[in-house]
């Protein structure tokens, strides 16, 4: 199957049909899709009215879907998830509206656990489209088992959250806590995210080919994230491992950092590693002032020119200004534990 990468240029598949339109669905498929969608509705209200009585969380809402996915649709294809995906338009003006992404990952889902020894067919990507609606979706790509996910359109909260393994891709933005709780796959979100992408992500990778918000890999504890644009402020804050990938930062990256690799390409902001007690800053461009404050521990490697205050009240850890012709200078003055560094790798006195 050959796609293209827009749908001005339109999916077709080995027939010439456009596979992002829903075609050869069956109705009785979806009349049962649709009750056990109701299902879904009807008990996230209760959930809602009284959290404390059903104790539910998503994985509990999403699993008792797929049981009743089993028990409701039985054995629905792709074209059925596609055009119950349209029918979908009918339903926008429903308070729980935004839980919608949360039952389309179950049935994609569960069509991939039902058909998992069905090599050719798990080969094949899932298509859903959230381009088509005026209200945006959360959970989209929640515990995603092993598909191929693609989706046409921006989605809103937890895109990817609990992502097993598979692959996520997104052409649009997203929204908060994209990849949130990640275990594995590959999360790909060709446009921008808002803040805490892939906060407490525990494996994976996530790449995203534009912008991102504040405090991505916010306590991650391994996996990888790529941001191809500019990164908000605390990139990297509270993480103990893992690698974070970006163009350039704003202020207080790797914030209490304990572990872990961050990379940044370009500038960072300033109080870049601010208490910092762990792992390894690379800065390939310029840093602002206040490099490395309230340092415990970690290393930070500045590349380029850093402003003044570079270890203000440090405590520990290991500095490294590369590029500094006069790194005395950027010194602070309270500066008395730790280590600093100039670019011949000779410890740096204060003047």
């Amino acid at each position: 199957m050959k796609l293209t990468q827009t749908i001005e240029d339109e999916y077709k598949d080995v027939e010439g049909k456009d596979i992002l339109q829903p075609n050869n669905a069956n109705s009785k498929h979806l009349s049962k899709i649709s009750e056990a969608y109701c299902f879904l509705l009807k008990e996230y209200e209760e959930f809602q009215r009284n959290p404390n009585k059903l104790e539910m969380s998503i994985k509990k809402f999403h699993d008792n879907l797929i049981n009743k996915l089993y028990f409701y649709a039985g054995d629905y294809t792709r074209e059925d998830i596609l055009a119950f995906n349209f029918s979908l338009l009918d339903f926008q003006s429903e308070s729980n509206f935004s839980i919608t992404g949360l039952f389309l990952s179950a049935l994609v889902n569960k069509h991939y656990q039902q058909h998992f020894n069905d090599i050719t067919d798990t080969k094949t990507p899932y298509f859903l489209r959230t381009d088509i609606f005026s209200k945006r979706i959360d959970y989209v790509g929640c515990f995603l088992n092993g598909a191929h996910l693609i989706i046409e359109g921006s989605v809103h909260h937890d895109a990817g959250f609990c992502m097993q393994q598979g692959k996520l891709e997104i052409n649009g933005n997203t929204y908060n806590y994209c990849g949130n709780n990640m275990m594995g796959g590959l999360l790909v979100v060709n446009g921008n995210t808002s803040s805490h992408l892939g906060r407490e992500m525990i494996n994976g990778i996530i790449h995203i080919t534009k912008n991102t918000d504040s405090s991505a890999g916010f306590q991650m504890w391994n996996g990888s994230i790529f941001i191809d644009g500019h990164c908000g402020s605390k990139a990297g804050a509270k993480m103990s491992g893992g690698t974070i990938v970006c163009s350039s930062t704003e202020n207080f990256a790797g914030t209490e950092m304990r572990g872990g690799t961050l990379l940044i390409r370009g500038d960072a902001g300033y109080l870049c590693g601010y208490s910092i007690r762990g792992g390894t800053i690379i800065i390939e461009g310029n840093s602002g002032m206040s490099l490395g404050n309230k340092m415990y521990g970690g290393k930070i490697i500045s590349y380029k020119s850093a402003k003044e205050m570079v270890g203000q009240s440090m405590y520990g850890g290991e500095i490294y200004l590369l590029n500094d012709i006069d790194p005395e200078e950027k010194i602070a003055r309270n500066y008395c534990h730790g280590k600093i560094y100039n670019q011949k790798y000779e410890l740096v006195q204060k003047k």
